[in-house]
């Protein structure tokens, strides 16, 4: 069973993949809550975590920029922690093609949209 960390900020969307993660059977989530430091970097949790699915936004907390601190720390201290962005494509297409592009430069293992369906969410992270 893989350990999911889910760094999700958007309260609704996040309950809702933490459910879909529960429900497949395949996956052990876990969840930063809003109100925990967003610096997931930082959690002790990490170090037996598989995979880290991590919200790119707008919102405080899940910006690219602090995103991009946190990839970097991720990769020097759990460097076989897998990193799968979360990102809107459709509210923030710009943003989404940077997304992209952390995975066309190595900095991230995958990347999703929040239009992916659960089947296509879980067989992307079982794949990891």
């Amino acid at each position: 069973m893989k350990k999911v960390l889910v760094s999700i900020k958007n309260e609704l969307l996040s309950t809702a993949v933490i459910k879909t993660l529960k429900d497949c059977g395949e996956f052990l989530p876990c969840q930063v809550t809003p109100e925990v430091s967003t610096n997931t970097s930082d959690k002790s949790a990490l170090s037996d975590v598989d995979i880290l699915l991590m919200e790119i936004s707008y919102l405080p907390g899940a910006t690219m920029e602090g995103r991009l601190k946190e990839i970097k720390q991720l990769r020097k201290n759990e460097p076989e922690c897998k990193i799968v962005a979360f990102c809107d494509d459709t509210a923030a297409p710009e943003l989404a093609h940077k997304v992209t592009q952390l995975k066309k430069d190595r900095l991230i293992d995958g990347f999703l949209y929040t239009s992916v369906t659960a089947s296509y969410l879980m067989s992307t992270l079982a794949s990891l």
